[in-house]
């Protein structure tokens, strides 16, 4: 029996990487592996799985990141393993995925103006980051690499060098009983969501609207003063109060509501038509598969990797995002278009083959027997 350990610094938080740590160790542990989850502060219940924090979590980030990652390296030494799966930035994995991407590239993304390029290069958390970060990918003990994209594939060859035998590409997957729909499903979650009338419904999720793209969104849509639009905004943003002056400045108030973080997000797939989120650097954004399987014809960039999934019948993926040209001309076709229940479907279905099951065991499969690649 293989002893596989699985690492995630809170696993607790239940965001969408805790999540996925607890299901790729549920994974393993059902392929008869023996199954160890570390993580720091507090623990939870996963079957089959035995779940150990490794002492309190800091409080303040920078020590964080050293924290766990010297814990683990204690925990090791006196326990026997074979296979370390890591999730987080951390220096002793055999194979790691990088749900969040390369820090590096976010940085190039996130600072546009000489200015916040400098403050990055001297801000002691975005150093150590950067620090840890290469030598996570230039381990060399690492195995396997997997990535949600090929787009973070393509960034670990240019920036880390790393082979590209030793990368794997595994995109999201996506849980189809729960994400349902039916014919009624849009006109009883307008009613229960309150939000107005409309001849298209829009939909905006995303933590961090800079990063997401919302200002973007919100410009461009201030050029189509008569169309008859509706955009639900979700997620969490320190400056949200930021987005929605903006909002009233490009007299979108009563065509805008911010519904702030939304723990439900079915009866808002359910409500929209279109997913708009042109993204400034996201690996693989969850939301973009989750509003496929939903129906929902999405329009994104393509620095998110989740563009990779998307067809010519499902979306359209935005080549540049520095200005609004590209978005006024899908924002003009999605004015065009039909949003019955029958096309709803057949989008749905352009994503059938990334059950989030089928896509969890094909990589508990290439690390557990590697020859299978």
């Amino acid at each position: 029996m293989k002893q596989v350990v699985v690492l995630k610094s809170r696993v607790a938080h239940r965001g969408g990487l805790e999540r996925y740590a607890i299901a790729i160790a549920k994974s393993f542990a059902l392929k008869e592996a023996k199954v160890t989850l570390l993580t720091t502060g507090p623990t939870i219940d996963v079957p089959l799985v035995k779940v150990i924090s490794l002492g309190n979590h800091p409080k303040l980030n920078i020590q964080a990141i050293s924290f766990f990652d010297k814990a683990v390296q204690k925990w090791l030494a006196a326990n026997p393993h074979n296979i370390i799966f890591g999730l987080d930035r951390n220096s002793h994995q055999t194979h790691y995925r990088a749900g969040n991407g390369l820090h590096s590239v976010f940085l190039e993304r996130k600072c546009t103006n000489i200015l916040s390029k400098a403050l990055a290069k001297i801000n002691p958390k975005e150093r150590l980051i950067l620090k840890k970060e290469k030598i996570l990918f230039r381990n060399p003990k690492l195995q396997i690499l997997f990535t949600n994209s090929n787009m973070v594939k393509n960034e670990l060859e240019q920036t880390y060098q790393v082979p590209s035998e030793k990368i794997q590409v595994v995109h999201n997957g996506v849980d189809f009983k729960s994400y349902v729909f039916n014919d009624d499903s849009k006109k009883e979650s307008l009613k229960k969501l309150q939000i107005p009338s409309a001849s298209t419904h829009l939909l905006f999720i995303g933590n961090g609207y800079k990063r997401k793209g919302l200002k973007h969104l919100l410009e461009t849509l201030s050029l189509f003063p008569s169309w008859n639009f509706h955009l639900s905004i979700i997620g969490k943003d320190k400056n949200i109060s930021k987005f929605q002056k903006l909002a009233n400045f490009l007299q979108l108030s009563k065509k805008v509501t911010f519904f702030g973080h939304t723990k439900n997000l079915i009866p808002h797939y359910q409500a929209a038509d279109c997913l708009i989120l042109p993204s400034v650097y996201d690996p693989f954004a969850n939301v973009t598969i989750e509003a496929l399987s939903m129906g929902l014809f999405v329009i994104t960039s393509q620095y998110n990797g989740g563009s990779e999934v998307i067809t010519k019948e499902s979306g359209e993926v935005l080549r540049q995002i520095s200005t609004t040209s590209e978005l006024e001309d899908a924002l003009q076709k999605l004015q065009k278009m039909n949003f019955d229940v029958n096309n709803r479907r057949n989008i749905r279905k352009t994503i059938q083959h990334l059950d989030i099951n089928t896509q969890l065991n094909r990589i508990v499969e290439l690390t557990l027997n590697p020859k299978a690649s």
